[in-house]
């Protein structure tokens, strides 16, 4: 694992210098970076399982930067970052945080072009639940340019690479997709897309049948289909589609210790997700944004559980429906007025996998 670390390490310098080379030596100029400080007041309803109802409310402040530097050989450079700090005084008391970065190099190829994406995500402190953890990622892709309005093909290595220091899930994943994206028009495009990869977890155990721990980890193959589409309505609205088949197979298993039973490959599933969204600006003073979706998973051999803790003699299947929503409004183009919130329910034939949340915020953003 530390070699994979060091490798990851290394190719993420090695493209951070390669991206510093560009800005150095290329004589293009820059787009003024673009920065957004917003601070909301925020609150969560949820429960999970049959516990009952909880509330948690707090103050969530967070920070944007996007900067993009064209490139005279025709291609482009681009860094975006977030950070979001939510302090809970409500139902808890408790700090969340969570930061993103990305790198985007495109670069002509011929008539082709290459794109380079790396990033990481993290969380110092925590969120959601969830311990601090290290998420960077890198994907290559190549894509094949063949005019306007024809079928574009494009293929891809992709990969990332989880840690979590206070858990036993870290997580290296290798893959790559095909795939080819249409735009007849620009009021309408498609993408179809086919991949799959390796998933090592190298702290997470399997049992066997008297509970023990063998001293092997799990490991994952995945393949997955995507295909998008997405267009215009009128002159002020825009939408999106997309659907993802997602199967997996793993021999990771669970001990039920208050049974005394080994449940095998409990985390090889199917899943299903669809997910859209719509955007309305009539004016450049409002923008409000919609985005359903719906996930379906049916896992293979891993059992239900009654509300007793006995097995229900059914596989595990959960069926998630949920939205998002952002409204804000500006006078002046700097200052913004924000609505935003989610909500989520989860249905499932096992009472530990249900629940439901609701999240609203609402404050202000400026934009330098």
């Amino acid at each position: 694992m530390k070699a994979i670390m060091r490798y990851i390490s290394k190719l993420l310098i090695g493209v951070t210098i390669v991206c510093g080379g560009f800005f150095s030596l290329l004589p293009a100029e820059s787009f003024p970076p673009t920065f957004v400080l917003g601070t909301y007041g925020t609150g969560i309803v949820f429960t999970e399982g049959s516990s009952a109802v909880d509330t948690v409310g707090g103050v969530e402040i967070n920070g944007l930067m996007g900067w993009r530097k064209p490139l005279s050989s025709g291609g482009y450079v681009a860094i975006n970052s977030s950070i979001g700090i939510t302090g809970y005084f409500i139902g808890t008391q408790d700090i969340e945080d969570e930061e993103t970065g990305t790198v985007e190099v495109s670069i002509p190829a011929g008539i082709d072009r290459v794109k380079i994406d790396t990033g990481i995500t993290s969380s110092i402190l925590g969120t959601g639940g969830y311990s601090r953890y290290y998420r960077p990622d890198w994907e290559v892709e190549y894509r094949f340019q063949r005019g306007r309005r024809k079928i574009q093909p494009y293929g891809a290595y992709q990969g990332h690479l989880l840690i979590q220091p206070d858990d036993n899930e870290d997580a290296f994943f290798q893959g790559g997709k095909i795939g080819f994206s249409y735009r007849p028009s620009i009021r309408h495009g498609y993408e179809l897309s086919a991949g799959g990869g390796w998933e090592n977890w190298f702290e997470y155990p399997l049992y066997d049948a008297g509970g023990s721990t063998t001293g092997e980890t799990r490991h994952d193959y995945i393949m997955n289909l995507e295909g998008k589409t997405d267009g215009l309505i009128g002159y002020f609205a825009d939408w999106d589609f997309a659907t993802t088949v997602t199967l997996r197979f793993s021999n990771a298993n669970r001990y039920l210790e208050s049974l005394a039973v080994l449940d095998e490959n409990s985390e090889s599933r199917l899943g299903i997700t669809m997910e859209g969204g719509v955007g309305w600006s009539p004016t450049r003073r409002i923008n409000l944004q919609i985005g359903p979706y719906a996930a379906r998973d049916h896992y293979f051999e891993r059992e239900a559980l009654n509300e007793d803790g006995s097995l229900s003699g059914d596989k595990l299947r959960i069926f998630t429906i949920g939205s998002m929503f952002r409204d804000d409004w500006t006078a002046d183009d700097r200052w913004y007025i924000v609505a935003k919130g989610s909500g989520a329910r989860k249905y499932a034939n096992d009472v530990a996998e249900t629940g439901w949340n609701i999240a609203l915020k609402g404050g202000m953003e400026y934009g330098f």
